[in-house]
């Protein structure tokens, strides 16, 4: 069984392990990355990054002769 890794998710994960042990919880690894990334989008450096690389993708697709 794969969850999202939420603490009611992982409650619920654990308690049905207990119940039935056969069954195997993981958490969603997209999930796990999506926060990780989450974080590191957080250090200035790479916020700066980003913040100029979406402005970039933004300039380009509103100036479609560019894409030409």
């Amino acid at each position: 069984m794969v969850t999202d890794s939420a603490p009611n998710y992982k409650a619920a994960g654990g308690r049905l392990v207990e119940r039935y042990p056969t069954i195997y919880w993981s958490p969603c690894a997209a999930h796990c990355i999506n926060l990780i990334l989450e974080d590191v989008g957080k250090v200035p450096h790479v916020h700066n990054l980003t913040s100029n690389a979406s402005k970039i993708t933004v300039f380009v697709y509103n100036h479609k002769h560019i894409l030409n």
